[in-house]
Formats: C-alpha cells, structure tokens, sequence
C-alpha cells in the first residue's frame, strides 16, 4: 500500500518524542497508515472550510491562508486533547 509519508519518515517521528521507546511489529506501518488517512482528512477539511465552490470565479483556488486556518484548528485540537490526557494523569 502507499502511503503519504515513508516508512523511513514514519519511524523518524514516531520516535521523535521519545527515542528510547520502542515499537513492536507493524507499528511503523500502521502509523504510516494512520497518518496518511489523517493527511487526507485534513484535506477534506480544507475543502469543508472553502467559501467558495471549485470553478466559481475569483476566491475559490486554495490559498496558503486556507491551509494555515485548518492547520490552527486541528492544531489547536490536538493540543487539547494532549492538555486533557495529562490532566487526567495528575488527578
């Protein structure tokens, strides 16, 4: 199957956070796997977000800003979820 990211890459950042974890067997594919739905997810949201629909006239090509707009928002999204997960943890 191909992926958005090589496996080669996929290890890189799995183990960026921490790089004395280690990973059983598929991991790195599987996160390859992941990771690449999530690149087409964050896509699809690209396009939810256009105000205007493909072919329209002036303002419907993708802009870097629209790119910039999703990417604060999943973002942000991500670092709640981190915020929440270690709350958790110190309760």
């Amino acid at each position: 199957m191909k992926h958005s990211i090589s496996i080669r890459e996929a290890n890189r950042l799995l183990r960026s956070p921490n790089p004395k974890r280690s990973f059983g067997d598929g991991t790195t594919e599987k996160f390859a796997r992941c990771s690449s739905r999530l690149l087409e997810e964050f896509a699809n949201l690209i396009e939810v977000y256009m105000d205007k629909p493909p072919n329209s006239g002036e303002g419907c090509r993708v802009q870097p800003l629209h790119i910039e707009r999703a990417y604060v928002l999943v973002h942000g999204c991500i670092e709640n979820l981190i915020t929440l997960k270690e709350s958790m943890e110190d309760e």
